[in-house]
């Protein structure tokens, strides 16, 4: 019973004092990794060779789809507390995050021309997808695959950052990202990766990229110029460089080209509609999501060791022999139920921001509610999201490439 008293007289008044601060190391939640783009990519059929030893030059003329990202919802509607997601704000960052990574690319001048593309369909020399891996306002990760127009997979990374408090404070970062730093080392890695391919593969792509966009305009005509393998398809022959059909292509690929730059006003509409509120999503989460693990921590030290009182406690009842056990299980059972109090106190505060935290995400969930676009045509008006409209698109330059295939005949 000497020990007994010894360990209530070190534990209760230090635990009554001292837990208000108590600290401990950062414990990360774990993140919910779903599919991540589809494999296909690259226009569809109307009907449904590496070279070695050149090095790649610093800058390649080279197109670059960058699709939005998969935003990584989980189906099971118990995931997304779990881990944090709200569904809009996924999808707000699916297109935020493409649009950043494009802009990204751009600047690196390593590469040609940089878009975000409505889904795999679209054409284009490389690709490049992402998948929202975790996103709550100080931590971001993301995953980012690679692939050319030939269906060949050359990248595959997670990326990772997490935002300190002073990045709000330093005026510099004002018109800044506070998740550009896994942007830049994204793109980083990508380009790095580029430059490691065969030249004269990477030389081959924009031909490639020709024949499997008139392919998906005519399989008739030109399916005939490609070799389909089981993981990607190569250039079995070339037409003529005076086909008319191959001429024909070529103009109705910048059609196709012009369309996709229309796009990227759309894309950027969106985001400059929602940049005000996503940013301010991001500055007040970091802030929530602090004090929420801080809370968490200290709430969770405080039952530990408001049960050991208890404990305690218990022990001195059975055990008890003389008034000063007594007050001393007295003392360890009032310690104990005060520290456990604080504890469930410090855990419905800990509520009161996951509340908070809910109420930013459907804030910005009312801001960024879907909404459609339209682009006309001489003969129809392309309605749905921007994949829909693409797809849409791609079947009246069909229909367009048809009528001028058939000859008009006086009657």
């Amino acid at each position: 019973m000497i020990v007994f008293r010894y360990l209530v007289r070190l534990l209760v008044p230090s635990l009554l004092v001292g837990l208000v601060g108590c600290g401990g190391q950062l414990s990360v939640q774990p993140s919910y990794e779903g599919t991540s783009a589809a494999n296909d990519i690259g226009p569809a059929a109307s009907s449904q060779r590496t070279g070695g030893g050149e090095e790649v030059p610093d800058s390649l003329p080279l197109e670059v789809a960058v699709l939005p990202f998969d935003p990584n919802i989980p189906e099971n509607p118990e995931d997304l507390e779990k881990f944090d997601i709200w569904p809009e704000l996924r999808r707000v960052e699916s297109n935020r995050f493409a649009l950043i990574l494009k802009s990204t690319l751009q600047a690196t001048n390593a590469v040609g021309r940089v878009r975000v593309v409505p889904g795999n369909e679209a054409t284009a020399d490389l690709y490049v997808s992402g998948t929202i891996l975790k996103s709550n306002g100080e931590d971001v990760e993301i995953r980012v695959a690679c692939k050319d127009i030939s269906g060949r997979k050359w990248c595959d990374r997670k990326f990772e950052h997490r935002v300190h408090e002073e990045f709000y404070r330093d005026l510099r970062n004002q018109d800044k990202d506070a998740y550009q730093p896994v942007f830049d080392a994204a793109a980083k890695y990508i380009v790095s990766t580029l430059r490691k391919r065969d030249a004269a593969h990477l030389r081959d792509l924009p031909t490639l990229k020709e024949i499997r966009f008139g392919n998906s305009i005519s399989t008739e005509t030109f399916g005939q110029y490609l070799d389909y393998k089981a993981s990607h398809v190569d250039l079995a022959a070339l037409p003529a460089e005076d086909d008319p059909m191959l001429e024909r292509i070529r103009m109705i690929r910048i059609q196709d080209q012009l369309f996709v730059d229309r796009l990227q006003s759309h894309y950027e509409d969106f985001d400059y509609r929602v940049d005000d509120s996503y940013r301010a999503w991001q500055e007040q989460s970091l802030q929530d999501v602090k004090a929420l693990r801080k809370l968490r921590r200290k709430a969770g030290m405080q039952k530990f060791f408001g049960s050991i009182l208890l404990g305690l406690a218990a022990y001195g009842a059975a055990t008890s022999d003389s008034q000063a056990d007594t007050v001393a299980t007295t003392a360890a059972l009032a310690g104990g139920l005060l520290t456990l109090e604080s504890g469930f106190q410090n855990s419905n505060k800990a509520k009161v921001h996951r509340d908070a935290i809910n109420e930013l995400g459907r804030s910005v969930d009312a801001t960024v509610a879907p909404h459609v676009i339209r682009f006309e045509d001489e003969s129809r008006e392309l309605n749905g999201t921007a994949d829909e409209q693409y797809r849409q698109w791609i079947t009246l330059l069909r229909e367009i490439y048809l009528l001028e295939e058939t000859p008009q005949v006086q009657l």
